[in-house]
């Protein structure tokens, strides 16, 4: 009985965290000196825990950092055209090391509501905008 309590106890603690924190995550700040540019016909969905972009053009990108909500950011190798990638949102990070909330059961907080999706292909470039569709449970 005390080793069921116990384990229960950690799992609840580990589900109350109030937010991601891994400071050897950091990555660059948002580029908010490169303009914006066009939109293209790339969606990008989230269920709380991934995103999964649907590149619907006939280019493909490589090596280009993926932003989300012009905070979090992560390296993308690829995304050819007519690809589908998956990408867990616990593998985006902010300047701080601070990372998305992704919900879950345990979830202390609902998931971080992603509402700005963009490429940023070099540090000059304009950045791409992607069609963001919001999840049925942020709809109201």
């Amino acid at each position: 009985m005390i080793r069921r309590l116990l384990v229960l106890s950690l799992i609840f603690a580990a589900g109350c965290r109030q937010f991601v924190y891994e400071p050897q995550q950091a990555r660059s700040p948002y580029p908010f000196q490169l303009p914006s540019g066009p939109t293209e016909r790339i969606q990008a969905f989230s269920d709380g825990v991934t995103l999964e972009v649907v590149n619907a053009t006939g280019r493909s990108y490589r090596d280009f950092d993926l932003w989300v909500n012009q905070r979090y950011s992560r390296f993308v190798n690829r995304l050819d055209a007519g690809q589908t990638i998956r990408l867990p949102l616990n593998g985006f990070w902010d300047h701080l090391g601070e990372g998305p909330d992704t919900g879950g059961f345990f979830a202390a907080k609902a998931p971080t509501p992603i509402a700005l999706v963009q490429i940023q292909v070099d540090e000059v470039a304009p950045l791409v905008g992607l069609i963001s569709v919001p999840n049925a449970a942020e709809t109201p």
